[in-house]
């Protein structure tokens, strides 16, 4: 284990649980990317364009031009996704211009990258689940033509 990594510790949220136990082997693939593709994952952005997608209440549209919170090398950058705003709290030491956090769907967040990076959940901790932007690309083509295109639960807050 990489000794810079933060210790995920006990899963905080039931997503968090699906997660660790997706990288333990524990649960199947063909189980975790459906949770994933409904969770509400929280994204970083400086906060006064978190402030206008939030009141905007349409999320993130396509063409919007944000300075979204990426990890990685310039070349293959990550979308950093996060499982809780607390999870993102090392961020603020990092990067302070990065303090706007916002919940969004992760299918609709995906479906808005079009040809962009790849996504990493809870980057900076020893549990993490990374997609290249290849993988995302195809994991959207395969969602959609096998005609599993993701529907929203009215549980789910977009905003």
């Amino acid at each position: 284990m990489d000794a810079d990594l933060l210790p995920l510790g006990d899963p905080q949220t039931p997503f968090e649980g699906q997660l660790v136990a997706f990288l333990t082997k524990e649960l199947p693939v063909e189980e975790f990317i459906p949770a994933m593709l409904g969770e509400p994952l929280v994204i970083l952005m400086p906060a006064d364009q978190a402030k206008t997608v939030a009141e905007s209440g349409e999320g993130i549209q396509p063409g919007t031009t944000l300075n979204l919170f990426q990890v990685g090398s310039e070349d293959r950058p990550f979308l950093a996704l996060f499982t809780s705003a607390e999870r993102a709290e090392w961020v603020l030491e990092q990067a302070p211009e990065m303090d706007g956090a916002l919940g969004i769907e992760t299918y609709h967040l995906l479906s808005q990258l079009g040809e962009g990076p790849g996504i990493v959940i809870n980057p900076g901790y020893d549990r993490q689940f990374a997609l290249d932007s290849e993988q995302v690309k195809g994991l959207m083509e395969a969602v959609t033509v096998h005609g599993e295109e993701h529907t929203h639960d009215e549980n789910c807050d977009h905003g």
